[in-house]
């Protein structure tokens, strides 16, 4: 049975691999996922690879079909497959990942300048998204929009379980980590959270929970609204705005008064504070964060310096805006909610 869940750390590290990001162990750790597909399943993964990289301005499926059959053609010319199967398994892995990172090289280039030969303008900065399962840990900060528009904050090295069944009968999902909730109200849905042997129910509200693997403490602040908060059967307590819940295993549950939405923030923004930074390294964060594709076009608008400070919090959409006003005559334009352009020209959606 196909392991989706290496597919998408395959994807990961291959991410940082492309970026030159990874580290040793995690070069060790994708040679060895890698070299355990067979030829048909490298394949059929380089192929889905191509399509999760798809340029922020969209090909038809006829022209992407012919750009990817393209791509894997020159793949064949420059490293047969029979080459890899001749070499030791962690010199096949080594080659496979170099080949997969210059697939999507040359499909972003092959993108890149056949889009400038025919209008003729600036060079177009892309910025690629990887989608990675909320089920698998990363060491970034990820925003991400329910199917009910809820959105969670996902600290790094933190994971969220039951998307697959949410908004079915109930909003249920586990929380292994820490994260920022803002729930969409629905009365005949309650949102549930579990974290181990506790519980948060809400109707809709804005609160912060951590409950980390390696402590035994759970920790449960609202920013807004009200939630209750149980330990199986036995309610623990119904929080109010700016009152948090500290359980323990080793005391009992206590209730206490802060300021939780200075507390959220604090983690909320971090790598969000940008200091005369490129707006391609905006991008890149934006990227990242929120899971989708940048492309900035435009005479060196890629290159412009940015001084801004976001709590976290923001919406994608609300955080476009700001960044568009402290680039004059500067707009974007969002396509299929996964595909932005950033530009100071006309764009063609």
């Amino acid at each position: 049975m196909e392991n989706f869940e290496n597919n998408d750390r395959i994807v990961y590290l291959l991410s940082r691999y492309i970026s030159l990001l990874t580290t040793k162990d995690e070069e060790k750790e994708l040679f060895v996922l890698v070299a355990g597909k067979s030829d048909e399943q490298l394949s059929t993964f380089i192929e889905s690879v191509w399509k999760s990289y798809l340029p922020a301005v969209p090909f038809s499926e006829e022209k992407s079909r012919k750009i990817l059959n393209d791509i894997l053609q020159e793949k064949t010319n420059r490293s047969p497959w029979g080459y890899f199967v001749k070499n030791p398994s962690w010199q096949r892995a080594l080659s496979i990942a170099a080949m997969i990172a210059v697939v999507f090289c040359l499909g972003v280039l092959y993108w890149m300048t056949g889009s400038q030969r025919q209008s003729g303008k600036a060079q177009t900065v892309f910025v690629a998204a990887v989608e990675v399962s909320p089920d698998t840990p990363v060491d970034y900060i990820r925003n991400i929009v329910l199917p009910d528009s809820s959105v969670v904050i996902l600290q790094q090295h933190s994971t969220l379980c039951g998307l697959e069944n949410f908004n079915e009968g109930t909003r249920t999902l586990t929380l292994s980590g820490q994260a920022y909730f803002d729930v969409r109200e629905n009365l005949q849905k309650p949102f549930v959270i579990h974290t181990g042997a506790i519980t948060t129910t809400v109707l809709g509200t804005a609160f912060n929970i951590r409950a980390m693997q390696d402590e035994n403490d759970v920790t449960l602040s609202v920013s807004k609204g009200r939630v209750k908060v149980a330990n199986r059967d036995k309610v623990l307590a119904i929080l109010t705005v700016n009152q948090e819940l500290r359980c323990s295993s080793e005391s009992e549950p206590k209730v206490v008064n802060t300021e939780a939405k200075k507390k959220i923030v604090g983690w909320t923004r971090q790598d969000m504070d940008f200091d005369h930074v490129s707006l391609k390294e905006v991008a890149v964060e934006l990227s990242r964060r929120f899971g989708v594709n940048i492309a900035i076009t435009g005479d060196r608008l890629a290159d412009s310096a940015i001084v801004a400070s976001f709590s976290g919090t923001e919406s994608l959409e609300d955080i476009l805006k700001i960044l568009c006003a402290i680039n004059s005559r500067t707009h974007y334009a969002v396509q299929d909610s996964k595909n932005i352009v950033i530009s100071n020209e006309v764009i063609p959606f």
